[in-house]
């Protein structure tokens, strides 16, 4: 039988007793017995060192240093647990006892979620060799990309390997003692198939497969998880309809959880115009054209390219009602559309929101990272009244926007530019139960808030305070 446990704190260490009738050792490890007082000696310098323990041997291990904490994330069976301090363990049968230790470790594991556009990958351009070397090539001519002039697009899901916005969110989590693991994801995809796994493409990574993973290499039973953008949907989805218990903590980051403007455009008429400064929408509008490239053909039609590759992109459209139309009565009056009644509306997220109670009574510590201080988008108005019998049209379906309404900083409701700050710390309008969930308001545009000292600060403080802690595995 294999006994495995692993450590929590940093400076503890885990020491191992073996009576002194057992002889032995392993690999060098310098463990000595054959006193009537067995010597008592710490685990190893080695990542993972193995004790061979015959048949009835009692063992002892405990963690002695500071904080004295006797916490273990998982025990495998024929071990049994007392309350003492010296936790003992009567072998049941000829056993190998492995001890695997993490010096740094002072929590579970934490994976990152990156958002819409936050991962690279060749499949982005359904692998073809001309698609992706005119993509690299483009990055190479970019101005203000100088650190990618040699980008090699990667072959699997890679978070962010052009701006690198997670990178700092990563190297804190590590420096503060906690074990990051990137999420590295197909986020063209439906939400539901990111969470749980797509059955038309079995090989594409989902949330469901780097949790299990995560648990497997660490030896845990629960993860927490931070989520940027549209990765606290997904995350959300998993909770809320597929869960198995096994995240601890949540911190969502300027997560769109009333949707966003910036996406209409996109979904209605394929463009990227409102998305970020002027390279990052240089970026998703050449992503565009060489996705085409690659997948379909250039001269498909941008929004039918989109419907039929960005699904995802629909999943994050408003849920509030945001379009205004002429009522024809009158110059000057205008109706706002509900936003059900329109050609394109997000049903997805619409029935998640409805069905938030569940996210709140499935036991995970959830923390809301929000930005209000940016001016962002909140409304649309088109001098043309929608009509649901022009929703076969190419593009513009819901009618092409002509005027712009934004919720600015001094208005005290304004986002982070592209998402709304009562639209991301708040699922619902009005949801009382939400209310005991925590909600740190950042002062910073929607791409940097993960980077953000007072997000890294936070984040790492929720990881780490009491409360909700892991289960064993």
């Amino acid at each position: 039988m294999l006994f495995m446990c692993t450590t929590h704190a940093q400076t503890e260490t885990l020491k191992v007793l073996i009576p002194a009738n057992v002889g032995g050792g392993f690999g060098g490890v310098g463990i000595a017995w054959g006193s009537v007082d067995p010597v008592v000696h710490d685990i190893c310098e080695k990542q993972v060192c193995k004790y061979n323990v015959p048949n009835g041997t009692t063992v002892s291990i405990w963690r002695t240093g500071t904080p004295l904490q006797y916490e273990f994330d998982y025990w495998i069976k024929n071990g049994e647990i007392n309350d003492s301090q010296l936790l003992v363990f009567q072998m049941l049968e000829n056993t190998t006892v492995l001890m695997k230790e993490n010096k740094i470790f002072t929590g579970v594991p934490v994976i990152i979620v990156p958002g819409i556009f936050g991962s690279w990958s060749t499949e982005m351009f359904c692998n073809d060799e001309d698609a992706v070397g005119d993509m690299e090539f483009n990055l190479k001519m970019a101005k203000g990309l100088g650190h990618v002039k040699n980008f090699i697009i990667p072959t699997q899901w890679t978070v962010d390997p052009i701006k690198g916005i997670y990178n700092t969110l990563h190297e804190s989590l590590t420096q503060s003692g906690l074990r990051p693991t990137f999420f590295g994801y197909d986020w063209r995809d439906n939400i539901q198939y990111i969470a749980i796994g797509n059955p038309n493409n079995p090989d594409s990574p989902s949330l469901v497969d780097i949790i299990d993973q995560v648990k497997v290499q660490y030896g845990v039973s629960q993860v927490d998880i931070v989520a940027h953008s549209m990765g606290g949907l997904v995350v959300r989805e998993y909770i809320q309809n597929h869960y198995r218990g096994d995240i601890r903590k949540f911190a969502m980051i300027g997560t769109p959880n009333q949707g966003s403007l910036d996406v209409y455009r996109i979904w209605e008429a394929g463009h990227f115009s409102n998305i970020g400064g002027t390279v990052d929408v240089w970026i998703k509008e050449i992503v565009l054209e060489n996705m085409k490239e690659g997948c379909e053909n250039s001269f498909m039609n941008d929004a039918k390219f989109v419907r039929k590759w960005l699904p995802s992109v629909k999943q994050l459209m408003p849920t509030f009602d945001y379009f205004s139309y002429p009522t024809g009565v009158t110059e000057d009056e205008y109706y706002l559309e509900e936003v059900e009644d329109m050609c394109y509306y997000n049903d997805y997220l619409i029935n998640l929101n409805n069905d938030i109670d569940t996210l709140i009574n499935q036991g995970v510590d959830i923390h809301i990272f929000a930005s209000d201080n940016k001016r962002t988008l909140q409304g649309y108005e088109s001098n043309n009244q929608h009509s649901l019998d022009n929703c076969n049209r190419k593009k513009w379906a819901d009618e092409r926007p002509v005027e712009k309404f934004f919720a600015n900083p001094d208005s005290g409701s304004a986002g982070d530019g592209r998402v709304l700050f009562n639209k991301s710390a708040y699922p619902v309008e009005d949801m009382p139960s939400f209310s005991t969930i925590s909600i740190t308001n950042i002062n910073g545009k929607h791409s940097s808030l993960p980077g953000k000292v007072k997000t890294i600060n936070g984040i790492v403080n929720f990881l780490k305070e009491a409360g909700n802690e892991p289960a064993p595995y």
